[in-house]
């Protein structure tokens, strides 16, 4: 399966609004790297970080797809 990888700026704008302590419990990344990256702090992320993201962000939108279908 391939992975594609959000950028600096669709994570800003994906965490915009979002619990950010609920994102650190769902994705086992540290609040002040999840904080960082709400600001859109460019810094250098770990790969498994990223992928954390990305794959929290890919299963959200996922539900609330299902949710809406509903």
């Amino acid at each position: 399966m391939k992975l594609q990888l959000y950028s600096l700026e669709e994570v800003v704008e994906k965490l915009d609004g979002l619990n950010l302590k609920e994102v650190e419990r769902a994705t086992g990344i540290s609040y002040p790297t999840i904080y960082s990256l709400s600001k859109g702090q460019h810094k250098d992320y770990r790969l498994s970080t990223l992928v954390a993201i990305t794959k929290f962000f890919e299963v959200k939108d996922a539900v609330e797809e299902v949710v809406k279908q509903w």
